[in-house]
């Protein structure tokens, strides 16, 4: 880190050096910066270099703004040899005589290529098929059919250099283009082949290298405003009476705000601070796509105490301190699997009060048909809670600070795919007990638990919407991600939601999904993919927090905890871990009141939670690093973990968490 100055929200224009990948940037300028939320507007292969737009903070939301703008590249062309990559990094696949090439000859085949074309992606490109990414697939030889994807070239000029064969290209493109297809097929259509080498992007939209800085040099002082990311959409000048109306995010009139067209257009105040970016929606509407400006101090709170409220029959709510509900046989939802239909309202709603660890739980029954019109739900599957989760339960808040009203998160006791198609039900990033804790942790007051069966995978997306959310729920807004499924067949949609809710008097909130560093949208089934491939710190970034294991010690090996079955798993192997008593679970006593949970109620935990494994003195949430030993479990018996120096290490009873913080060897990615 390069001080103790935390830089502002705002972006920096990185002149990319060789031999770096974009994440490598992007990591490298978290520790220069001091800040964990940075992103960038565009890839760049590790041998390009030259521009690369770093957003900083809650301006990394405005990169989506930024990576479809026109660029502008310098390269080498290099007449007469192919590689497998198109580019100087790949090994030769072929030779032609072409020294007898005319630059007039080649600048026609080159104006051929300019216009809107269509591309065939590269193997060795980001670009994702069957879920996976095409350089992966490469890597393991292996090549799938890829359908052409429209760009535009705008320029394609060519000039000679002072090695015969080679030309230098400066190319214009739109978005997506790939400079190292259009090198090959300009070989191709000269009647051999040709290679990419010495790439370098000279700009991105308004960005340009002369004003790139070396990565190196990059230092708090230098994040520039937020309004720069965006100063190719069209500005207005918001009237200081409606700033606040914009900082919440309200649905406004274009004529309101003096805006003409389609948008997106910059709001700004009176001294060019940048607010939010709005765009038309339908003819009287204005909404924003993304809001960074703070609401007045004057805004009202909605601090209260934190509830679970559990819709599941027959289902044990936990103890009082505990964010969390205790379902049997609990699992999460993914996001890319359609969020399914829930039980029908009449099941009973109980709710539990949060309070000072080690009170009492207050619970009270709701009823059927709920209070009327009471909370700001957050609809989703929430599968690890991850940034993009977090992302949208940050609007849900927001939304909910304005019209005053609790923010409920709506999740669900299995994953939709367990009932509606076991045989792809994908391993889970994080236990129901832990979701429920960490979705709390995220802002929620409160959080839903929905039963969920082959019978209730069937009810009609217009039921659930009405006896569930309008009813049992009393929302007056539902805001979801933009890939919301729900209903028999995941009918359900935002647009039908958005219909409802005008129908039944909610708001419906539709929140664009996260970008990731490279462009890929974060979802908990990337980051699975990543465990699964050992890239621990690549997942933890889009997490949020190291992926965590949770177990039990086994009865008769005090050095080994048996996991809990259907979570992620790495490939087996020895990980650095940060070992702490898990508290998250609290279930109830026999006489309905709540257990204090293991850390407290085990005599053996809380022996270990004040002497090895935690430190003298120290509370139930404190850890110690400790090396353990995945073993994958054998004939269908649970996974475990081996803990080295298990004589200084004894575990007691009660249940474990296991923070995976790396490689034991130091070897895995993105750390």
């Amino acid at each position: 880190m390069s001080g103790s100055v935390r830089p502002p929200d705002g972006y920096v224009v990185v002149d990319k050096p060789v031999g770096m990948t974009s994440h490598d940037v992007v990591a490298r300028a978290r520790r220069l910066l001091g800040e964990r939320r940075i992103g960038h507007g565009g890839t760049l292969d590790p041998d390009a270099t030259g521009v690369l737009v770093l957003g900083v903070g809650r301006a990394t939301r405005l990169l989506r703004f930024v990576s479809e703008l026109p660029k502008t590249y310098v390269g080498e062309i290099v007449l007469g040899t192919a590689t497998t990559t198109l580019d100087a990094a790949g090994d030769l696949v072929g030779t032609w005589d072409m020294s007898s090439t005319s630059l007039e000859a080649a600048r026609e085949a080159a104006a051929a290529l300019t216009g809107h074309i269509e591309q065939i992606p590269p193997m060795v490109s980001a670009v994702q098929v069957g879920g996976r990414r095409l350089h992966e697939l490469a890597r393991e030889g292996i090549e799938v059919e890829r359908a052409a994807r429209p760009v535009e070239v705008y320029s394609f000029e060519l000039e000679e250099t002072a090695t015969p064969g080679v030309l230098r290209a400066q190319v214009s493109c739109s978005s997506g283009t790939y400079v190292r297809s259009l090198a090959a097929d300009l070989g191709a259509a000269l009647g051999g082949g040709a290679h990419l080498r010495a790439l370098r992007r000279l700009a991105v939209g308004p960005f340009t290298l002369e004003e790139a800085l070396a990565l190196e040099a990059l230092s708090p002082e230098q994040v520039l405003a937020p309004a720069g990311l965006v100063g190719h959409l069209h500005p207005i000048t918001v009237d200081p009476d409606l700033v606040d109306q914009v900082a919440h995010g309200r649905v406004l009139e274009p004529r309101q705000l003096g805006a003409v067209g389609e948008g997106p257009w910059a709001l700004l105040d009176d001294a060019g601070r940048l607010l939010a970016v709005y765009e038309r929606r339908g003819d009287e509407r204005a909404k924003p796509l993304v809001v960074l400006a703070e609401p007045s101090p004057s805004a009202p709170s909605t601090d209260r105490p934190q509830r679970t409220v559990d819709l599941t029959p027959d289902a044990s709510i936990p103890g009082a301190s505990i964010p969390g509900a205790s379902i049997p046989g609990g699992s999460i939802p993914d996001s890319p699997i359609p969020d399914s239909p829930i039980p029908d309202s009449s099941a009973q709603i109980s709710s539990v009060t949060n309070g000072a660890p080690g009170s009492a739980a207050t619970t009270e029954a709701v009823g059927a048909d709920g209070p009327a019109r009471w909370s700001v739900v957050a609809a989703g599957s929430f599968d690890g809670v991850h940034l993009g989760h977090r992302a949208l339960l940050s609007e849900a808040g927001r939304l909910a600070k304005e019209v005053r009203r609790p923010l409920v998160a709506l999740t669900f006791d299995r994953h939709p795919a367990a009932v509606v198609r076991p045989e792809g039900a994908p391993p889970l990033l994080t236990g129901l007990e832990r979701r429920v804790a960490l979705l709390h942790e995220a802002g929620a007051d409160e959080v839903v638990v929905l039963a969920f069966d082959a019978a209730q995978a069937a009810i009609p997306p217009e039921q659930f919407v009405e006896e569930t959310l309008a009813g049992s729920l009393g929302a007056v807004a539902v805001v979801t991600g933009s890939n919301f499924r729900f209903g028999q067949g995941g009918r359900g949609d935002a647009a039908l939601l958005a219909k409802l809710g005008e129908r039944l008097g909610f708001r419906a909130l539709a929140v664009p999904l996260l970008a990731g560093d490279d462009g890929s949208t974060v979802s908990s089934s990337l980051i699975r993919s990543l465990i699964a491939k050992g890239r621990l710190g690549e997942a933890a970034e889009l997490l949020g927090r190291p992926h965590e294991l949770s177990g039990r010690p086994a009865e008769n090996h005090p050095s080994e905890v048996i996991l809990d079955v259907g979570l992620a798993l790495p490939p087996a192997g020895s990980y650095r871990a940060l070992a702490r008593p898990d508290g998250t679970a609290r279930p109830q006593s026999p006489n309905g009141q709540a257990d204090s949970g293991p850390a407290d109620s085990d005599p053996a935990a809380r022996a270990a939670v004040g002497g090895a494994i935690a430190g003298p003195g120290s509370g139930p949430d404190a850890a110690d690093e400790v090396t353990v030993e995945l073993l994958s479990g054998d004939d269908g018996d649970p996974a475990r973990l081996r803990l080295s120096g298990a004589d200084a290490l004894r575990l007691g009873g009660g249940r474990w968490r296991f923070a995976l913080v790396g490689s034991a060897l130091g070897a895995e990615e993105g750390r």
